[in-house]
């Protein structure tokens, strides 16, 4: 016969293990709940630093290029309003009635001194600028063969002929005529106007010429009547060597284009040709020519010869 009292001792025994065993089963799953609920809530602070930082990167990246952005605006109307005043610049050394009216490269040198900034594309831009406004004269080369060996060597000499296509306002009537000097070696040069083309008038000239360059060992013309007679006489006198050309005297012409270049561009100044010559000629001298490293005025001196 079975044992009751043992047999319900074994049975509770039996509940109070098992009941153990779901307890700690409950603890071990809670624990496991636990474990993995802060595993979703790393999972999930990590996926939320992570979405922050990819923000902050996107918005470091907006602010990066918003910034390089305005720079550029900025450096680029700064340097819109630096061009300007540039231009502006350019404008007033070109139309300078003692400094101006030169070459390209003579308006870079010269803003390059006011304006370190100031590029050669500007100065480009200017003189397209200029060309719509004023249609240059067309220059000619290859016409200057003969080399000098000393000042005063040789003068080359020749008329020319002012007309309202040159300038508006005439210094006689409605012709102006001047004669020029240069010299070949030195480049140095002036320029006297005359009342008429004749050999009085031409002689005439010609001494302003020698008072102001010195005598030339010879003179260089083509074959006008005003380079006979009374030229012919006072060249003799003077025992200057007279050659005349049945062509042109090369130099002088072209100094004599030079000069009406030089007065095309400043006939809108006011005051006839005539009270402008002095300054063309002033910085035709005063400027460097070709490869003498010097100015014409300079290199007519005896002791800058060599």
């Amino acid at each position: 016969m079975v044992n009751k009292t043992k047999l319900f001792k074994a049975l509770k025994e039996e509940m109070a293990a098992k009941a153990v065993i779901r307890a700690s089963q409950r603890k071990v799953s809670r624990m496991y709940d636990k474990i993995a609920s802060g595993a979703m809530a790393k999972k999930e602070a990590e996926a939320e630093a992570k979405a922050r930082a990819e923000s902050d990167r996107k918005e470091g990246i907006d602010k990066r290029k918003a910034d390089r952005k305005k720079m550029f605006e900025d450096k680029t109307k700064e340097r819109k309003d630096k061009k300007a005043s540039i231009m502006k610049l350019l404008d007033k050394l070109y139309y300078d009635e003692e400094d101006g009216y030169g070459s390209k490269r003579e308006l870079y040198n010269q803003a390059k001194e006011k304006e370190p900034l100031v590029t050669m594309q500007e100065v480009d831009e200017f003189f397209k600028e200029l060309s719509k406004k004023e249609p240059p004269l067309k220059d000619m080369f290859g016409h200057n063969s003969w080399i000098g060996n000393l000042p005063r060597e040789q003068y080359q000499i020749d008329t020319g002929y002012i007309n309202k296509g040159i300038t508006e306002e005439l210094a006689h009537g409605d012709d102006g005529y001047f004669l020029v000097c240069t010299d070949v070696f030195s480049k140095r040069a002036e320029v006297v106007p005359m009342y008429a083309v004749n050999s009085e008038e031409a002689t005439k000239a010609f001494q302003k010429c020698v008072a102001r360059m010195g005598f030339p060992k010879e003179v260089y013309t083509d074959e006008g009547s005003e380079f006979q007679k009374d030229f012919a006489e006072y060249v003799k006198e003077e025992h200057i060597i007279h050659t005349t050309t049945r062509t042109h005297a090369r130099f002088a012409e072209r100094f004599i284009r030079w000069v009406k270049m030089q007065l095309y561009k400043r006939r809108k100044l006011p005051g006839n040709w005539v009270k402008k010559i002095p300054t063309i000629v002033t910085k035709w001298n005063n400027s460097e020519h070709g490869n003498l490293n010097m100015s014409a005025k300079e290199a007519h001196k005896d002791e800058n010869a060599l």
